[in-house]
C-alpha cells in the first residue's frame, strides 16, 4: 500500500536534513547565538573582530584608525 513508502521517506529526509541541524547547532556554539543569517551580518561580524579584537564588545569611533595602515 501507499503507507509502506513512510518508513523510506523518514529515513531518506533525517538523512538529508541531519547535517543542515548539526552546522545550525554548531553555527550558534561558535559565534555565541549572533544572527548571521545574511552576508552581510557576517562581514559586519568579521569586521568588528579585526578593529576592535572583540566582536562582542560594542565600540566607538576611537577604535577606528583615521588613515589606513600600510
Amino acid at each position: 500500500m501507499w503507507y509502506n513508502i513512510i518508513p523510506s521517506f523518514a529515513i531518506v529526509t533525517g538523512a538529508l536534513g541531519l547535517p543542515a541541524l548539526i552546522i545550525a547547532g554548531l553555527h550558534k556554539l561558535a559565534y555565541n547565538n549572533r544572527d548571521l543569517q545574511y552576508q552581510t551580518q557576517r562581514f559586519m561580524f568579521l569586521r568588528d573582530e579585526r578593529i576592535s579584537g572583540s566582536a562582542f564588545k560594542p565600540v566607538g569611533l576611537e577604535n577606528i584608525p583615521d588613515e589606513p595602515s600600510e
